[in-house]
């Protein structure tokens, strides 16, 4: 069918602060969205650290505990050798300037565990790596939703529904998993439950999320193209949302396509920062420790510290994958809001849509009629031809032209010598 009339004419003179206002409140709901994203993010990497284990759970199950469980167990055998350098040695390795080294002195290894000739912690941070990503999964889809939302009420509003089943059965509808028809049916994330027999192939599954028996079975017609129009929009969108938010993408740094990073680059760069995160913690600990005292009192604070050490290694790392995390979630905030954000893009782009939408399905039409007529020419061309052909055949039916000719010639002799032999009767 044709675009509703009022939706077409809402989208053609809607005033740009309506337009504006609209934009605004999607922004507010995404923000809100962002937020519960930060603070989900920060809790997972809270755990992966084990942020909130006490000194004696270094035997943690998470990737953190494991490694430094590893290095508390390797410690005092380490830490054994190490002292038999003397105190000169081990004084000049806690100096400010040496960083933990001297002469055949490292402290930083015997904290961590770490092994040469490298000297650097290794971090499983794949786990991490993946529940960050089925977070941003779920932002994604929580996101979609509100786009079809923002949008099914300004096309209820249009199209003067009062049944909200536009955008419950657009959000049900399409590919993806927007919000999980089949295993939601009847809640606002299936957006189907209470809806039409159109609507419900979305979500996880699929199924039957559009079939209920409390829902009207059909649309109205101006509904029906409405809903059309979202559906097919919808799909845009996901597809515009599914790219921005890939690994590459959001882990990238600029707009530059070549600034986008592949999980491996990504996990680099954790490990990068693991073990930036060992000397933060040791500059920390360790070398706070007072080297003015006698030998034995030195060694015995200096072991002491190690542990305190690795306290404070899971508060360094847990700050610095949180402030990577939220960078990016920064930039993502900055691509999805405000001025020439993707959410404003998407709401007007939709407008835009069903403009082009009315004006390619009114050309077409026009392109029909012309069609007709070039069709209705044709047609009279080819019974012209068809009577041209058949006096052609008629034509070749017909006497030779000699034969008629000299009939001809015996008929006008006869009439002359008819018309000699009268005129000599009446000189008689």
């Amino acid at each position: 069918g044709q675009v509703p009339e009022r939706l077409l004419r809402s989208a053609q003179t809607m005033p740009q602060d309506a337009r504006n206002l609209r934009a605004e409140n999607l922004d507010k709901a995404c923000n809100f969205l962002l937020t519960t994203l930060t603070k989900k993010l920060d809790e997972m990497v809270d755990d992966f650290v084990g942020i909130s284990e006490s000194d004696a759970a270094d035997n943690g199950s998470n990737e953190v505990s494991k490694v430094l469980a590893e290095a508390e167990r390797l410690q005092p055998k380490q830490w054994k050798a190490l002292k038999k350098m003397g105190a000169k040695g081990l004084s000049q390795a806690l100096h400010p300037c040496s960083k933990g080294k001297a002469q055949g002195v490292e402290l930083l290894p015997v904290v961590f565990g770490l092994s040469p000739p490298y000297n650097l912690i290794t971090i499983n941070f794949e786990p991490l790596f993946d529940a960050v990503e089925c977070c941003i999964g779920r932002f994604r889809r929580d996101l979609l939703e509100n786009i079809v939302e923002a949008i099914g009420q300004m096309a209820d509003d249009a199209v003067g529904s009062d049944s909200n089943i536009i955008r419950r059965s657009a959000g049900g509808s399409g590919s993806g998993g927007s919000g999980g028809g089949a295993r939601n049916s009847g809640d606002s994330r299936g957006r189907a439950g209470n809806g039409a027999g159109v609507g419900g192939s979305g979500g996880h599954n699929g199924g039957d999320s559009g079939r209920t028996s409390n829902g009207p079975a059909l649309l109205q017609p101006d509904s029906n193209k409405v809903l059309s129009l979202m559906c097919s929009f919808k799909d845009n969108v996901e597809s515009s949302l599914t790219r921005r938010l890939s690994v590459g993408k959001f882990y990238y740094t600029g707009k530059n396509e070549a600034n986008l990073k592949h999980k491996t680059q990504v996990l680099v760069e954790m490990q990068k920062l693991a073990a930036e995160a060992c000397v933060a913690a040791f500059r920390k600990t360790t070398l706070k420790v007072e080297r003015h005292v006698p030998f034995n009192a030195l060694s015995t604070l200096v072991e002491k510290s190690f542990a305190a050490c690795r306290k404070e290694y899971r508060k360094e790392l847990a700050h610095s994958v949180k402030k990577l995390l939220a960078k990016q979630v920064k930039r993502l905030c900055d691509d999805l809001t405000g001025t020439g954000g993707l959410l404003s893009k998407f709401f007007l782009g939709f407008l835009e849509y069903v403009v082009a939408t009315d004006t390619l399905e009114n050309s077409s039409k026009t392109d029909s009629k012309v069609l007709l007529k070039g069709r209705k020419l044709l047609l009279k061309v080819e019974n012209l031809a068809n009577k041209l052909h058949l006096l052609h055949l008629q034509a070749r039916e017909v006497e030779d032209p000699a034969k008629v000719g000299k009939a001809m010639s015996q008929r006008l002799s006869l009439f002359k010598e008819e018309k000699a032999t009268s005129h000599g009767k009446r000189k008689r």
